[in-house]
């Protein structure tokens, strides 16, 4: 087994064997720190330009959307249906993932291509990771730590946007 891959597995297995919290707090520093740097990176290289098209929105409803709204529609249908439907059609764990992290990048798309990295490819990655672990103690404990690692995320990009205004 090629040595990278097999101390990514083990990096995983290792996570998969926290208890919520100490796996909530590890895995949101991973999925922010890898993502935000990634995104960083792509728009030094790609210059994309900012989202216009949250211009007219308050803070509050910026926060409201970002941090509520979204995370919780999304994880419904990119993670809990999505794995869900994957996982009854028995499908192997990699194309499990890949069900979940293809339309959830897409759904990134519009807001350019460090997103769709960062965003919905790498994050997508950690919260169908998170789902698919934590589906197994029930379906609400899935879904709630999901939900609590995607809005967390969700609220760095939000305040630095709003900082930046």
């Amino acid at each position: 087994m090629n040595p990278l891959f097999s101390h990514v597995k083990q990096h995983f297995a290792s996570l998969r064997s926290q208890q919520k919290w100490a796996f909530i707090w590890r895995v949101w520093i991973e999925t922010t720190l890898f993502a935000y740097i990634v995104a960083n990176i792509l728009q030094a290289i790609l210059r994309s330009p900012g989202r216009t098209d949250l211009d007219g929105y308050s803070p509050l409803a910026l926060v409201g959307l970002t941090v509520f709204v979204g995370p919780l529609f999304e994880t419904l249908v990119f993670q809990c249906v999505a794995l869900e439907l994957a996982g009854s059609l028995r499908l192997r764990r990699f194309l499990q993932f890949a069900v979940s992290i293809v339309p959830f990048a897409i759904a990134h798309f519009f807001a350019g291509i460090p997103t769709f990295v960062s965003a919905g490819v790498i994050a997508g990655f950690y919260f169908a990771f998170t789902y698919d672990h934590w589906k197994q103690e029930s379906f609400f404990v899935g879904v709630a730590m999901t939900f609590i690692l995607h809005s967390s995320f969700n609220l760095v990009g939000v305040l630095g946007m709003l900082l930046l205004r």
